[in-house]
């Protein structure tokens, strides 16, 4: 299952929903964690969209966090109700 999405060159319209699609496809497989790859010098406006979970408009995002790599931004989905969400650290 893919746990990275790459939305270098989309507009914040166009990167939202591929990321909507993503988080729908990943949740219903029951996937907790992905990461969106979108770039550090020109993917500023996406890495500032990214980072407010308000901006996904989805009630499946648990929290969203900066990885090391500016280029990229971790975001961990909630368990299905379940208090005890097991996640990863963000390395890649």
């Amino acid at each position: 299952m893919e746990t990275e999405i790459d939305v270098h060159g989309l507009t914040c319209s166009e990167a939202l929903r591929a990321v909507q699609r993503f988080i729908e496809k990943l949740y219903i497989n029951h996937g907790r964690y992905f990461e969106i790859i979108h770039g550090y010098s020109h993917g500023n406006v996406l890495k500032q969209f990214f980072s407010n979970k308000n901006n996904y408009h989805s009630n499946k995002i648990l929290f969203v966090e900066p990885s090391w790599n500016e280029g990229r931004t971790c975001v961990y989905l909630k368990d299905g109700g379940d208090k005890n969400v097991k996640t990863k650290w963000c390395i890649n």
